[in-house]
């Protein structure tokens, strides 16, 4: 079992006794970035004259005494000169390297479905009768044919009429559901073209609420990272398989924002962030979700890469 490091005893006793690094902040009156840098053992990051001072001062808050922070301090100093390997970023690899992947789920798109409306149509029957009373008890048969061609002319004409315009009714019904439909289908079709896909699926976060893991899925060879501030004034971040792996970097108002292209060959990487508020994680121009992220200490961001099609 690998022993603890001065940055994780330290961090451990402020976790234990309740302190958040904004109050130890206060207290104190040390930089949160320098604090962070204490915990993650990059004593190099804190000004030299000012190391014990601040030892001293986090010592006191914790409980731990000063004495026992310089020994393990210069022990731990003479370990990394004899074994310049070994880092806390590391550490922090091996830890996260065996999360799990998640399959990605899909979603369907409910399908469209245009209705049909059909056309009632009442068909109007003239029924016209005439009545006649004649006075004179004897009429010619011959004189009632001209009455009888004539209505049954009237009522010709009178159906085809109807029939006219019945016809032009339900065409008229047929070219609206016809229009109606296509406009449906070009609105459907170019809202569905209008966005993006996103190369993000599987993403999980751990109870705690400082580690999330995501799949990427990357249809390029290569996968450009990119990290930067947007409301933050300032954020210590490091990224594993880069040139910042070792002792990091800091993101300030000069220097917002940090990128970089990994090798076609690294199918996994791990994102330290100091402080995810006011922070923005990019893949290949996509921005990350950090909201899920609740922590206000460190949190590791795990980004497994698979080939898209």
């Amino acid at each position: 079992m690998k022993e603890k490091s001065l940055g994780q005893i330290l961090r451990e006793a402020r976790i234990r006794n309740r302190i958040s690094l904004d109050d130890l902040e206060k207290e104190t009156g040390i930089s949160s970035h320098y604090l962070l840098a204490i915990e993650l053992d990059q004593f190099k990051i804190v000004p030299e004259d000012k190391l014990n001072h601040y030892f001293a001062l986090y010592g006191q808050m914790v409980g731990i005494d000063f004495q026992s922070i310089m020994k393990l301090y210069d022990l731990q100093q003479s370990l990394e000169e004899e074994n310049p390997s070994s880092s806390v970023t590391k550490m922090v690899e091996e830890k996260l390297s065996t999360r799990r992947k998640t399959n990605p789920t899909y979603e369907v798109k409910p399908s469209i479905v245009v209705s049909d409306f059909s056309n009632q149509t009442s068909e109007k029957k003239v029924l016209t009768k005439g009545k006649s009373r004649h006075k004179r008890q004897k009429v010619d048969a011959i004189s009632r044919w001209p009455i009888y061609v004539i209505s049954c002319l009237a009522v010709f004409i009178l159906c085809g009429v109807f029939f006219l315009i019945w016809h032009q009714s339900g065409l008229h019904s047929s070219q609206s559901q016809l229009s109606h439909s296509s406009s449906s289908k070009k609105v459907t079709q170019s809202s569905s073209q209008s966005q993006p896909t996103s190369i993000f699926s599987g993403t999980s976060v751990d109870e705690t609420g400082s580690q999330l893991t995501a799949t990427v899925t990357n249809k390029q060879d290569q996968a450009e990272i990119e990290v930067s501030l947007t409301d933050a004034e300032s954020s210590w971040i490091s990224i594993s398989n880069t040139d910042i792996v070792q002792g990091g970097m800091l993101l300030s108002q000069t220097n917002p924002s940090y990128k970089t292209t990994l090798a076609t060959d690294i199918q996994s990487v791990v994102i330290t962030l100091g402080i995810t508020k006011g922070v923005s994680v990019k893949v290949n121009g996509q921005e990350l979700d950090l909201s899920a992220l609740q922590s206000t200490d460190l949190t590791y961001i795990t980004l497994n890469f698979q080939k898209g099609e």
